[in-house]
């Protein structure tokens, strides 16, 4: 082989290396961008249960079986 063949499979190795660091790169930012959205999505998801639970909290204040829901909502949440 030649000087030429060499120097020609050197330039598509680099080439291929190029592509997938390329694609690598687009891999990496949407994997970024699904981290943040499920963080959102989590942040989100507590808020409303905290809403969720308040209003239960309160609603059963005004109710005399409190105890007894409370206690509902205390094993809903330790279950999830």
């Amino acid at each position: 082989m030649n000087r030429n063949v060499y120097t020609q499979r050197i330039l598509n190795i680099i080439s291929s290396i190029t592509k997938q660091n390329r694609d690598i790169d687009k891999i990496t930012h949407d994997i970024r961008n699904i981290q943040k959205d499920i963080s959102q999505t989590s942040q989100t998801l507590a808020r409303s249960d905290g809403a969720a639970e308040d209003m239960i909290y309160s609603e059963a204040q005004c109710r005399c079986s409190y105890s007894r829901d409370i206690q509902r909502v205390d094993y809903i949440t330790l279950k999830f």
